[in-house]
């Protein structure tokens, strides 16, 4: 599993501020070895090694994976956001070389809404938390991506109560480049 903290700007210090972070990940895979009785070095004993994503940042095109994003609202006005408010979730790809790739309509993209919250703590140190959790996943089947090198990145941004009209916090998690790969 990849994890990075999400990018945005404080847009009134003490006020409002979003902070959180992303994880990118996808199934265990099997660790090869030239003994399959002595593990790889520097991995467990088990075929199978959970979370290798970091190390190799390889995705068989044959796997699902997903991005799941935690955050939380900040600051003294947090809670006086419309609960109708739309929390917009996207993960986009470029690939590259000489083709490019793009998500059918409505793949790669989730919406949460922004709910009332639970209030805690007060001033610069008050946070909202949602109903459930501060966080959502994308989760993007396998075959979905085409074999090639991509620079991951998801965007998290609130939207009016109509689901179109941006607000004024945003934010981003940027992966990096993972190279998906077909084989046998």
């Amino acid at each position: 599993m990849i994890q990075v903290k999400l990018q945005s700007e404080i847009i009134l210090p003490g006020t409002f501020q979003l902070q959180g972070c992303g994880d990118l990940g996808n199934l265990s895979e099997f660790v090869g070895s030239p003994d399959p009785l002595t593990p790889a070095a520097g991995f467990p004993a088990s075929p199978f090694q959970h979370g290798n994503l970091i190390q190799n940042r390889l995705v068989h095109t044959d796997q699902p994976w997903e991005v799941k994003l935690s955050w939380t609202v900040g600051g003294i006005m947090a809670h006086c956001v419309d609960p109708r408010f739309v929390w917009e979730i996207e993960v986009l790809l470029e690939q590259w070389g000489f083709n490019e790739f793009a998500f059918p309509p409505r793949s790669g993209k989730t919406t949460v809404t922004y709910g009332s919250g639970t209030v805690a703590g007060s001033g610069p140190t008050q946070t909202i938390s949602y109903p459930g959790s501060n966080a959502t996943t994308v989760s993007i089947p396998a075959g979905t991506i085409p074999a090639g090198v991509y620079s991951v990145v998801a965007v998290l941004r609130l939207l009016e109560a109509d689901g179109q009209t941006p607000c004024f916090l945003a934010a981003f998690a940027e992966f990096g480049k993972i190279d998906f790969y077909d084989g046998h």
